[in-house]
């Protein structure tokens, strides 16, 4: 998480972490930060004509729990906290997407079971819109 934490700093990412209350050692976070997809990539992501303007985006950068807390829902919790923190961003600025870069197939099917789809020349790359992300809260 130091990478994170140093981001953080730097004002390139906003990191939230998740803490036992007992001890209040970080058991899970995630970082995001504002992105967009290129134009060429947005029209095939979309489902639409191809696009003139790229398309405003969240790009979840990082999203981690302990391997002792794995399990529990502590990752879907985190999820629904940054869908709801993308939602709250749309209604002050356009945003269209939630993107994430998935470790492996296990984090691609995790993010699958919340409707994110694969990007065609990357399965490891996913989004959502924001359309979904607002009809399934």
């Amino acid at each position: 998480m130091s990478q994170s934490g140093q981001q953080e700093k730097r004002g390139k990412t906003k990191t939230f972490l998740a803490r036992r209350d007992t001890e209040n050692n970080v058991v899970g976070y995630y970082s995001s930060v504002i992105a967009q997809v290129e134009a060429s990539d947005s029209a095939q992501l979309l489902g639409v004509g191809t696009g003139r303007y790229p398309v405003s985006a969240v790009l979840i950068a990082r999203l981690a729990v302990d391997t002792k807390q794995q399990g529990n829902g502590l990752g879907s919790r985190l999820l629904v906290h940054a869908l709801r923190g993308a939602v709250a961003i749309s209604e002050h600025a356009g945003l269209e997407v939630v993107i994430v870069d998935a470790l492996n197939t296990d984090a691609m099917a995790f993010y699958r079971r919340y409707g994110f789809a694969s990007f065609a020349d990357d399965p490891l790359r996913l989004f959502v819109t924001l359309k979904q992300i607002t009809a399934s809260l």
